[in-house]
């Protein structure tokens, strides 16, 4: 289901947009700026970008399933009346 998986890869670009914008490092001081891009090149923040992403994917999913919801009862309201 090509459409399925096009929602899933927006969806997908959206929760790592979300954590890049949220944890961008964009620090004034120099010393923070390297800090933080080493910290960057560790497994363990890889692990933890991947957890978060993992999160902001629920989130959306979850929050896009009940617009979706929200619309479906609208329409069947409409019906009704």
């Amino acid at each position: 289901m090509t459409n399925l998986d096009n929602l899933q890869d927006l969806i997908d670009q959206q929760a790592a947009t979300e954590f890049d914008v949220k944890f961008d490092g964009d620090f004034d001081n120099a010393d923070a700026r390297i800090a933080y891009q080493a910290l960057k090149n560790t497994p363990e923040f890889k692990k933890f970008r991947d957890v978060m992403v993992e999160q902001y994917t629920r989130e959306i999913t979850s929050k896009f399933l009940t617009s979706i919801e929200g619309i479906k009862d609208l329409i069947k309201q409409a019906g009704e009346e």
